[in-house]
């Protein structure tokens, strides 16, 4: 009984030192983050950094984007919920600050994806009013060159809701060189979040299944203990 119970002590440290980590998410406008900033701008820290940039642009046939000159960003925060909370761009001709079809936002996320390589990554997309939508498209990195590779689109057709959430997978990431192009298709939009879903470290992984097979083991030893 003082070993098996040894082992559980032993399975349970081993489990509570397994390093558990969340998804990352990144949070682009908050009460107390808001208003027109530069035309890039930094988000997390050490390897969980991503950088976004404003740039104008035109969208065309084929689908085709081309990317512009750089313009400023805007952290918008309207109060009144998370589908008009989000990153946008400040020369919205609406005045909205939002992102529209001659405005794109890049996001660079080559440092976190390099970190977590097997990792999705899930955007929101907010203030998606009835008959708007938007689009995604993949790298490289490039103020001055086009992008075709289209990864993402979808046009609201309803009047709600108003936020909408959909996952590029890690291969798709690799592709584009883990750097993305969001725009509007019709009107303007906002980039709500990012959820980068990380998994667990090889080592996470061996702890857990010792920590099983301990388990298993203590079953093995009660069944010999009642046959003996």
């Amino acid at each position: 009984m003082k070993l098996i119970l040894s082992l559980v002590a032993l399975s349970g440290a081993l489990a509570l030192a397994a390093p558990a980590r969340a998804d990352i998410i990144y949070t682009f406008a908050t009460a107390s983050f808001n208003g027109t900033l530069g035309t890039s701008q930094t988000y997390g820290l050490g390897s969980d950094q991503i950088n976004t940039y404003g740039y104008t642009s035109a969208l065309s046939a084929g689908p085709t984007l081309t990317i512009g000159t750089a313009t400023d960003l805007y952290a918008k925060y309207s109060g009144v919920g998370g589908s008009e909370t989000g990153l946008g761009i400040n020369n919205d001709p609406t005045g909205n600050h939002e992102i529209t079809t001659t405005s794109t936002i890049a996001i660079n996320m080559s440092t976190v994806l390099a970190a977590n390589p097997t990792s999705n990554v899930t955007f929101t997309i907010g203030s998606v009013q009835n008959t708007e939508g938007f689009a995604l498209f993949g790298g490289p990195l490039n103020g001055s060159n086009a992008t075709s590779d289209e990864l993402y689109h979808f046009t609201n057709t309803h009047n709600s809701p108003t936020q909408f959430s959909f996952t590029i997978t890690a291969a798709q990431a690799a592709a584009s060189g883990d750097v993305f192009y969001l725009t509007a298709t019709h009107n303007n939009v906002l980039l709500d979040t990012i959820d980068v879903a990380t998994v667990p470290e090889p080592a996470t992984i061996t702890l857990a299944l010792t920590g099983v097979a301990f388990v298993g083991g203590f079953g093995w030893l009660r069944r010999r203990s009642a046959q003996a």
